[in-house]
């Protein structure tokens, strides 16, 4: 059994959490233009779980023995999938048709916080003062980025209901996977969360209607969502989660803010006020803020699983 470095190992979970992050990132921008089609929201996830099994269960099955991993834990990922992951996109994207995106988002990204309290009180992990600032500093950030969208908003109570309930299930759904994650193996959870994800929104699909890419210059966009976009993203998840439990993960992981905004000006041109520059430096101080009060001393083991199972470790082998 090899032994892991606790440093490097929270360091590469950091920096695959930051990838992923940075990958889902350019997500909404590449939905917004099947969307803009004529797809529907619901048709474009599926396409994407669709896109992301194809590249993730043949790697799975090469790597793992499913039926192994499904009694380890990865019932229960699938269990959570389609609960409490279900809930919180549904809630989501009811508050979308309501409220301004900036609204949407500065309210969802609250969930940090919510994760925060989660470690605490269910897995009684130490919360830092420092922690703390960090987090709300990322929080700040947020608002002060998605500020501009608030000029003369109309705040719509059931549409605030939505996003609060799809915050915390959010952090609900990460702080359930974080203790399974940690017994099953990081391609194999990737591949239980996004089937359970794919069977959830098939069903509500079939009965909307399930469309397609109107022209085939949009099957780029369906391909980059369901690779970079879904099966790099969803394995970034199930690899950093159990590293750095769900308030540390979580932290990380507002890096999709930032990447929405800076794609936005280098990729469409649009312009950024002040207020906006200022909310991404404390979205990024706030991230090493949090990171750095935790010490790296005290970083989450990586889960026995790796080192315990037979053949090279994960991390030889192979990235939301």
């Amino acid at each position: 059994m090899t032994q892991t470095d606790p440093r490097s190992a929270e360091l590469k979970a950091i920096a695959v959490a930051a990838l992923g992050s940075i990958s889902v990132g350019f997500v909404p921008m590449f939905v917004s233009e099947l969307q803009t089609s004529g797809m529907s929201t619901v048709s474009a996830l599926v396409w994407r779980y669709i896109v992301a099994l194809t590249i993730l269960i043949p790697l799975a099955l090469w790597r793992h023995q499913l039926a192994d991993e499904w009694r380890r834990g990865g019932k229960w990922l699938v269990l959570n999938g389609l609960t409490l992951g279900t809930f919180q996109v549904f809630c989501y994207f009811k508050a979308v048709e309501t409220l301004p995106t900036s609204v949407v988002v500065t309210l969802f990204y609250f969930y940090p916080v919510m994760a925060l309290a989660l470690d605490r009180f269910l897995f009684a992990i130490p919360i830092r003062t420092t922690t703390v600032l960090g987090v709300m500093t990322i929080v700040a950030g947020v608002a002060l980025t998605s500020a501009p969208g608030f000029a003369g908003a109309t705040l719509d109570p059931q549409g605030v209901l939505y996003v609060v309930l799809a915050a915390l299930g959010y952090a609900l759904y990460i702080a359930a996977a974080y203790p399974v994650t940690k017994k099953v193996a990081p391609v194999a959870s990737a591949v239980f969360i996004y089937g359970s994800y794919a069977v959830s929104f098939g069903i509500a699909a079939y009965l909307e209607g399930f469309t397609f890419p109107s022209a085939q210059n949009l099957w780029l966009n369906v391909l980059f969502i369901g690779s970079l976009g879904g099966a790099l993203q969803i394995l970034s998840f199930s690899y950093a989660l159990p590293r750095l439990a769900s308030s540390g993960y979580a932290a990380i992981v507002c890096l999709e803010v930032v990447t929405v905004v800076l794609a936005g000006v280098f990729i469409i041109g649009e312009r950024l006020v002040t207020i906006q520059w200022l909310g991404i430096a404390l979205v990024i101080g706030g991230i090493f803020l949090s990171r750095a009060s935790r010490g790296m001393s005290r970083a989450v083991p990586p889960p026995s699983l790796v080192e315990a199972k037979p053949g090279p470790p994960l991390s030889e082998a192979r990235k939301p």
